[in-house]
């Protein structure tokens, strides 16, 4: 496999993470919070098991089409997870799993790294990407019990469903309800204001009013200034240069 066309597969990577993004709320409010982890789950298991059983590693069919499904896995997977853990967590923890979402990633590439340096053999490597579809796989079995997003239900009118999904987070506490447990499942992740609305927390932010909006300009530009130092901070070189060395042992399998 060339320089160009190893580049062209792992770039789709990149190009499924955007369209997942850009597609999570479309999953998210059309199938729940529950639903978008479960389609993640699927894409990262088709995607990983097409590329464990693909022929060679110089399928370029089959190696364009899994990296662009784990890509929408991913894309969809990083922006269901903070949304539906800002709207299950109790106000007290919200802002330590606003931190430990980041840190559970970082830990997972960790352990997936751990893992390579073993299993990347020419005659192993197959069980990485296999490890991988299992674990989605299990995701997707496991995901219909949990409790769904109350603010989700609220939405979709399913009031009977939210009380009984808001018991099931918070319970009761020596007989008294904790407080405000309805609007506390509608707060987002790093706010502590307990006046907001219903009808704001209801109301969707698309694409173009989050580029006009005056009130979210600094937000924008604090994670754009942050994804941008991210990406100029030398890591994707090393990501580069790692991917030079391997690529002579996967091209001799």
């Amino acid at each position: 496999m060339s320089d160009a066309a190893f580049s062209l597969v792992t770039s789709l990577f990149t190009v499924g993470g955007f369209i997942g993004s850009l597609s999570a709320n479309i999953a998210m409010d059309r199938y729940g919070r529950k639903g978008a982890t479960r389609i993640s789950a699927l894409f990262n298991a088709a995607g990983a098991t097409i590329s464990g059983l693909a022929a060679s590693i110089a399928s370029m069919a089959l190696g364009r089409l899994a990296s662009f499904l784990v890509g929408v896995a991913a894309g969809i997977g990083i922006c269901v997870g903070p949304i539906y853990l800002s709207e299950i967590a109790p106000p007290d923890i919200k802002g330590s799993l606003g931190v430990l979402t980041q840190l559970a990633i970082v830990i997972g590439i960790m352990a997936s790294q751990a893992i390579g340096f073993t299993l990347a053999t020419p005659t192993h490597w197959r069980l990485v990407l296999f490890l991988s579809s299992a674990l989605s796989v299990i995701q997707f079995l496991l995901a219909p019990p949990i409790v769904e997003s109350p603010a989700y239900l609220l939405r979709h009118a399913l009031i009977a469903e939210r009380k009984a999904a808001i018991q099931s987070l918070w319970g009761s506490q020596s007989g008294v309800a904790r407080p405000d447990p309805e609007n506390i499942a509608e707060e987002p992740l790093l706010t502590s204001n307990d006046d907001v609305s219903d009808a704001e927390h209801s109301s969707v932010v698309t694409v173009p009013k989050l580029l006009t909006s005056p009130e979210l300009r600094r937000p924008l530009f604090t994670v754009v200034f942050a994804m941008l130092s991210q990406q100029t901070s030398g890591i994707n070189a090393g990501k580069i240069f790692t991917q030079h060395n391997l690529l002579g042992m996967l091209t001799e399998y």
